[in-house]
C-alpha cells in the first residue's frame, strides 16, 4: 500500500532525440521533493500509450 504522503505520477513526454530525452530526464532528477524518476521500458511505453487520460484506466495495473 502507498501512503498518502506519496503520489506516482507518470509524463508522456514527445522529444526530438536523445539529446532532449537526456537533459529532461536529468532536470527531473534533480527537481526538490522527487524521490525517483526513470525511463519507461518498452512495455511500459505501450501500456502507458493505451491509458485513457480521461478517466478509464484500463492499462494502468501493467505499469509496475
Amino acid at each position: 500500500m502507498i501512503s498518502p504522503e506519496f503520489h506516482q505520477l507518470i509524463f508522456q513526454l514527445e522529444v526530438r532525440d536523445l539529446v532532449q530525452l537526456t537533459d529532461a530526464l536529468t532536470t527531473l532528477k534533480h527537481a526538490e521533493g522527487l524521490s525517483r524518476v526513470e525511463r519507461a521500458s518498452v512495455d511500459q511505453a505501450k501500456a502507458i500509450s493505451r491509458i485513457d487520460w480521461h478517466g478509464n484506466n484500463q492499462a494502468a495495473g501493467k505499469l509496475k
